[in-house]
């Protein structure tokens, strides 16, 4: 269960600059070449018409969900908003509090647009349950956690109970590395999988969830759908159109096997491909395109060797 419309909002948040989050205390998103937001009218078009002038190459499916997320950090996330950022460093769950207005930092060497943030507690993954982990694999730079939402706040009362793991450490080694493995498959996974559904029906509709539209059609909500792969089965939210013409091309209805794809992605991360790279192969291989605007969650480095040495 979500929090009400009352209560701070959770954002999660992802960075390549795990020293401006932790270190520095610092929130921040990319886009230097956007500039400086407060600049902007305070308008989702404005924002938009402002990123194909500075990006005119962008696919269109990325300039909603880009310029939306741009315009979510300055003109939505508040302080005293809760933020969730998993860092890949050191593998941890850091939950913290917005507590400074928007700045713009031009000398900054790639976020410059910036928040201050007062982090609160610093956990393990495996102190969360893997819904709550999926969640925030979200494949974009900058979302409202919802769905776990009471989870992450739960985390930060004294007497926070972890997620029990029913995994066996017969042997702590081997079930170590075993297991950094599969959380990072079903990082990659899980957040993927969701993120490419929700880019789907954007694409689908001609406007992204981040936007106002005048479209009879409209997202209306998710339903839960279990999948198999090699990983074993977990569940997804599919996103729904108000008209129910929404067919989705990754995992098709009434379609629960996503064992091709998966193995396609994982080789093409243990191959090095970039983001970038991936979108285009996934655009040509299954007809449909995994907007720019969304950002992969990437394993731990560790993780990535061994994902690698499997797949070579």
């Amino acid at each position: 269960m979500g929090i009400t419309a009352d209560e701070p909002r959770v954002w999660g948040i992802h960075t390549q600059d795990d020293h401006l989050f932790l270190a520095e205390k610092r929130l921040g998103i990319g886009w230097k070449d956007f500039g400086d937001l407060s600049k902007i009218k305070a308008d989702r078009e404005d924002f938009k018409e402002h990123y194909v002038e500075v990006y005119p190459d962008a696919k269109k499916g990325s300039i909603g969900t880009s310029a939306g997320m741009l315009y979510r950090f300055i003109h939505e996330m508040s302080i005293g908003d809760y933020v969730v950022f998993p860092s890949k460093s050191n593998r941890m769950i850091n939950i913290g509090v917005v507590q400074g207005e928007y700045e713009y930092v031009p000398d900054a060497p790639e976020y410059v647009q910036q928040r201050a943030v007062k982090w609160l507690k610093h956990l393990p993954r495996t102190d969360f349950s893997q819904g709550a982990l999926y969640e925030i694999g979200s494949t974009l730079s900058l979302f409202s956690v919802k769905n776990c939402a009471d989870e992450y706040l739960a985390a930060l009362d004294k007497d926070f109970k972890k997620h029990q793991d029913t995994s066996s450490d017969e042997d702590e080694t081997v079930g170590a590395t075993a297991k950094d493995i599969e959380d990072a498959l079903r990082d990659l996974m899980g957040g993927t999988i969701q993120e490419m559904l929700e880019a789907e029906l954007d694409e689908h509709l001609g406007y992204s969830s981040y936007e106002r539209s005048d479209n009879s059609n409209y997202h209306n909500g998710r339903k839960t759908k279990k999948i198999r792969g090699n990983l074993g089965e977990t569940e997804i939210e599919v996103p729904q159109d108000r008209d129910g013409t929404f067919e989705p091309k990754v995992v098709k209805k009434r379609h629960k096997d996503i064992s091709g794809i998966e193995q396609k992605i994982i080789s093409l991360y243990a191959k090095g491909m970039t983001t970038r790279q991936i979108s285009e192969t996934i655009e040509e291989i299954y007809g449909f395109e995994v907007s720019d605007g969304i950002r992969y969650h990437r394993p731990s480095p560790s993780a990535d060797r061994r994902l690698a040495e499997t797949s070579s």
